[in-house]
């Protein structure tokens, strides 16, 4: 059976020893502000360390937390613990209320009803997290109406999940007439909604009296923004010019110029040009589920990338033709031990032997087999997944009427335009011809015995 202790002590856990705490942070980072007011509640001492958010992280920092975020902290007790690093906010505060219990937290066994108490807190913090915060950086991106919407979304969410968590609340959580750990978590993002909400600019003023109006919401958040350990770092003029600078890089980042100006196929040419972007992230996921569904090799009604298809050279017209293929990617060659040649010339070797063309130009090569009375004019990449490149392959009938009668594309008619792109005349054989190419070209660069000696020559000299 469980037994439970009173007050609020950990000497059993520290051996009575304070912690030497180093916290990596930045002021104007909410989740960091979670820790400083950890850290303040809990009134442990801690040294900090102010890492740069504006430029890449040093590669110290990195050693200490690869992903390069703040906050980080390093935690040591004599005894106990030997310089043991803790990442994200989260997490962060949770240990160090663990580590310490408190008004923020219970101890698990401090009475019958702490283990209850953690479970509603923890549900509390992921609700608010969840349900509300993920709505405050597509509200300061938004614009107009738009953003007017969002913050009524965000209000109707409020209202509906998280005003029934804080009925008991007295002004904080759980009835708690001291902070809890969800005020310490919640209260870096709670301050910037309403500090971004005075001006209007960032989120619209609504917000904030939306916010207040409620009974049980607006009574704890008007609590919560006055914690004074909330208020050691908040630099509310300093946030603002930060955050707009941010939010309008986002905006900048996230429109395409002239989009209301620009036609249709113009629109598409730029979105391929961003292609981190998140539309065109999700289009080649479904796209590319939908093409691992279909043949090998099939024809398509219409080409998945008109601007690029019409750049080279199709025409939604009779005579014109889209397949598409999938290639395998990587090399061919089966790799083997070293020496072994299995059967292979002599002088051929195992090392270095790479194929000299691009996985588009055996794209064209498979579709022309395929398609022997018709034409390679060009192709283009249209999506990739782990195992496969997919292209679409534009071919024109040699025999139709509309392709013999056209001057601007007669020329392929002639038979030496025959199975071209076996033949490398296709623009992705051109690329794969001429000068700089064939196996270990480079060991022939500036002569052979000239390779050799450059090779086979040491050189002692050292510039000091």
């Amino acid at each position: 059976m469980a037994s439970y202790t009173n007050g609020e002590s950990n000497d059993g856990e520290t051996k009575g020893i304070q912690p030497k705490i180093t916290l990596y942070t930045n002021h104007l980072c909410p989740f960091a502000h979670r820790a400083h007011i950890t850290l303040e509640e809990l009134g442990l001492d801690f040294e900090e360390v102010i890492i740069d958010l504006d430029k890449p992280r040093e590669q110290w920092y990195l050693d200490i937390n690869p992903r390069g975020l703040v906050p980080s902290i390093k935690y040591t007790v004599p005894g106990l613990y030997d310089e043991e690093i803790i990442t994200e906010s989260s997490i962060v505060a949770q240990f160090l209320a663990d580590a310490r219990p408190s008004h923020l937290l219970p101890g698990s066994l401090h009475d019958p009803f702490a283990p209850l108490f953690r479970a509603r807190l923890a549900f509390f913090v992921d609700t608010w997290n969840t349900k509300v915060q993920g709505n405050l950086y597509p509200m300061m991106k938004a614009d107009g109406e738009e953003k007017e919407k969002l913050a009524k979304e965000t209000v109707a969410a409020i209202e509906k999940e998280v005003e029934p968590l804080l009925a008991n609340a007295a002004p904080f959580f759980g009835g708690k007439d001291k902070p809890t750990l969800a005020e310490a978590i919640i209260a870096p993002f709670l301050i910037r909604f309403f500090a971004f909400s005075k001006e209007g600019n960032l989120l619209p003023s609504s917000l904030k009296k939306s916010i207040e109006a409620l009974p049980n919401t607006g009574k704890w958040a008007k609590a919560v923004v006055q914690i004074p350990s909330a208020l050691t770092i908040w630099n509310e003029e300093e946030v603002i010019k930060r955050t707009s600078a941010r939010v309008a890089k986002m905006k900048e980042a996230a429109n395409f110029p002239n989009t209301a100006t620009m036609g249709a196929l113009k629109y598409v040419e730029e979105l391929q040009k961003k292609k981190q972007s998140d539309v065109l992230r999700f289009l080649l996921r479904v796209r590319c589920w939908e093409l691992r569904q279909l043949n090998v090799i099939h024809r398509a009604s219409r080409p998945s990338r008109p601007d690029k298809a019409r750049r080279l050279g199709y025409k939604a017209k009779q005579g014109y033709v889209i397949y598409r293929v999938r290639v395998r990617r990587g090399g061919r060659k089966r790799p083997v031990p070293k020496g072994a040649t299995y059967g292979k010339p002599t002088n051929q070797g195992v090392n270095q032997l790479k194929f000299q063309r691009s996985l588009r130009s055996v794209a064209e090569e498979r579709v022309g087999r395929r398609c022997a009375n018709l034409r390679v004019l060009n192709s283009y990449w249209i999506n990739q997944d782990s195992t496969y490149k997919y292209f679409e392959i534009i071919l024109v009938d040699p025999q139709h009427k509309a392709i013999r009668k056209d001057a601007r594309i007669n020329w392929i008619v002639n038979p030496v335009h025959k199975h071209r792109e076996l033949r490398g005349l296709t623009s992705t054989g051109k690329h794969n011809r001429g000068i700089n190419k064939g196996h270990r070209y480079n060991n022939t660069s500036a002569g052979r015995r000239k390779t050799w000696k450059r090779q086979n020559t040491l050189s002692l000299w050292r510039y000091r």
